[in-house]
């Protein structure tokens, strides 16, 4: 059944934007992304070689990658090294690089998402206060 979902998702993702259901609500969101929506089949083929191969998850940990360099791109972002460094440290907090590259304020989620993997990853008790105050800096300087 996983794989039925995950090829309407492919077929969906590969025909042109005027052609997909008007009732999918999801794919209305996904209009936006344009050219860059390879990167989302991308995704639906990583989750497909997580649930059916035998890969790990390098598939979809690539992919998830890619795709949030994607999303720079399309929020117009120029250089997109420093995001697919978060990104990476994101899907695999355990390697995350000692310092956290500085994230436009466009891409500050995804610099609050990774500092909150590598925390976890750490093995940090959860500190509520301590761990709010960590994220509203890294929201505001980015970092």
């Amino acid at each position: 059944m996983i794989q039925l979902r995950l090829a309407w998702w492919r077929d969906r993702l590969a025909e042109p934007v005027e052609r997909w259901p008007v009732s999918e609500p999801t794919l209305a969101r996904l209009h936006a992304w344009g050219e860059h929506r390879s990167h989302l089949s991308s995704l639906v083929d990583g989750w497909e070689a997580s649930v059916v191969g035998e890969d790990g998850g390098a598939a979809l940990s690539s992919a998830r990658v890619n795709a949030f360099a994607a999303l720079a791109a399309l929020l117009g972002e120029t250089s997109l090294d420093d995001v697919r460094r978060a990104a990476q440290d994101l899907v695999s907090p355990s390697e995350a690089t000692a310092r956290s590259p500085r994230l436009s304020r466009a891409m500050r989620p995804l610099a609050v998402l990774r500092a909150l993997a590598v925390r976890s990853a750490q093995g940090r008790p959860a500190t509520p206060l301590a761990d709010m105050a960590h994220v509203i800096r890294i929201g505001i300087l980015g970092r």
